[in-house]
């Protein structure tokens, strides 16, 4: 008789109590594999804009060294007749001729090309001419996004740093120019790039007949 009350208590199924108890430990579960979810997704995210700035850094440098690594000391007209330098910067932009400028289509122009490098719509821009003389510059390529401030310096032959650099007669282009990128959430991005060698030119002497 006993047997018999055992089979049919456990033929009952479970008592509400159980139920409820098992349907909070669900609940638990369910609750911690969504939180541990919603971290993997934000780590993800967090994840993905950290390498995202951190490759818009590296094309960005890897641009800025190549065109001023290429910088050329060939002036170029403008709109007008003004004759303008083969470089010039100041402390909020930079401006130079640049030489292998790839032509992958064997379009009609020369391999020489204007760039234009300063603070954009809320990031650092290049700006690239469409032709080297006479025409107007092309439209911005922003690099890089959320930059407050960018600022260039420039190493003169002497080894001394300029906010300025124009070039003249004697001294065509800079041996170095500095480029610092203030974003507006992080540390500062600086860059460096040395310019070819053709800076400062030699002082011309008049020649002096010896006597024969």
């Amino acid at each position: 008789m006993t047997h018999r009350r055992a089979l049919d208590h456990r033929e009952q199924g479970f008592t509400l109590v159980e139920m409820l108890v098992a349907l909070v430990i669900f609940a638990l579960l369910a609750s911690a594999g969504v939180g541990l979810l919603r971290a993997s997704v934000s780590t993800q995210e967090a994840v993905d804009r950290s390498l995202g700035r951190v490759s818009a850094q590296v094309r960005l440098g890897a641009l800025f060294t190549a065109d001023v690594g290429q910088a050329i000391a060939r002036p170029v007209t403008g709109l007008g007749t003004a004759r303008e330098a083969p470089f010039e910067g100041s402390a909020a932009s930079m401006s130079l001729t640049r030489a292998g400028w790839a032509n992958i289509a064997d379009q009609p122009r020369s391999s020489l090309q204007r760039v234009d490098w300063r603070l954009g719509d809320g990031g650092a821009a290049r700006v690239a001419h469409l032709f080297l003389d006479g025409t107007d510059p092309g439209q911005p390529a922003l690099l890089m996004r959320d930059v407050a401030r960018i600022a260039f310096r420039y190493r003169r032959v002497d080894g001394s740093w300029s906010d300025a650099f124009r070039s003249s007669e004697r001294e065509l282009l800079p041996a170095a120019v500095e480029m610092t990128l203030t974003p507006n959430v992080g540390p500062p991005l600086v860059v460096i790039a040395a310019l070819p060698p053709r800076g400062l030119e030699p002082e011309r002497r008049p020649v002096v007949a010896t006597p024969t």
